[in-house]
């Protein structure tokens, strides 16, 4: 059966398989790229290894060495009043200063 076939259904289909996706792409980051690349806090199997891997190639388009590079400078930045995230920072006030630290 074609989407366009399928009527109401397909895309309530279409729209859970996307939803499911995003998820599994927000997983990957976090694990993945933050949890073992970034900050190698833990180690995977090498089959979900090579899994993730593949995720992110296939989901999110990220260079892994430059995701864990840009994550590390924002670790650098990340206790100064300049960041964005501060505490005491407004997320919109700071969000052009802050992607202006972070540009090479």
């Amino acid at each position: 059966m074609r989407l366009a076939e399928g009527g109401f259904v397909g895309y309530v289909v279409a729209v859970l398989v996307g939803l499911v996706l995003a998820e599994v792409a927000t997983l990957i980051t976090t694990i993945y790229l933050h949890r073992v690349l970034a900050h190698k806090a833990i180690r995977l199997h090498p089959a979900l290894t090579m899994f993730m891997r593949f995720g992110t190639w296939m989901l999110t388009s990220i260079s892994p060495r430059e995701w864990v590079a840009v994550h590390r400078k924002h670790h650098n930045f990340s206790d100064i009043e300049e960041t964005r995230t501060a505490p005491h920072r407004g997320v919109l006030e700071d969000h052009d200063r802050q992607r202006l630290l972070l540009s090479p």
